[in-house]
């Protein structure tokens, strides 16, 4: 019986983490979970940002309420667009 015999004979890694009960993950898997985390820093990086920056804390506030205030405003213009392009749209049944 020599080394390389014994080598062969032996479980691999796989075989050992499945017999655990144990999910050997994919590269995907790992490079989504890299992704998640990256993103999760950057919002947490974005939110001590803003507590830390050096306006005062009443004149972010109105500015981040300012902010929302507007974003909120355009997405209710689009969805409004799109709510009078689909109901002026001739209907299928129609024709």
């Amino acid at each position: 019986m020599d080394v390389e015999s014994i080598r062969q004979n032996l479980p691999s890694r796989d075989d050992i983490a499945r017999a655990l009960g144990l999910q050997v993950a994919s590269p995907a898997y790992d490079m989504m979970t890299l992704l998640g985390i990256f993103s999760t820093g950057m919002i947490l990086g974005a939110g001590l940002a803003v507590l830390f920056a050096p306006k005062p804390g009443e004149e972010l506030r109105r500015d981040l309420a300012t902010t929302v205030k507007d974003l909120g405003d355009q997405l209710n213009q689009r969805l409004g667009r799109a709510a009078t392009s689909s109901a002026s749209a001739p209907s299928a049944s129609a024709a």
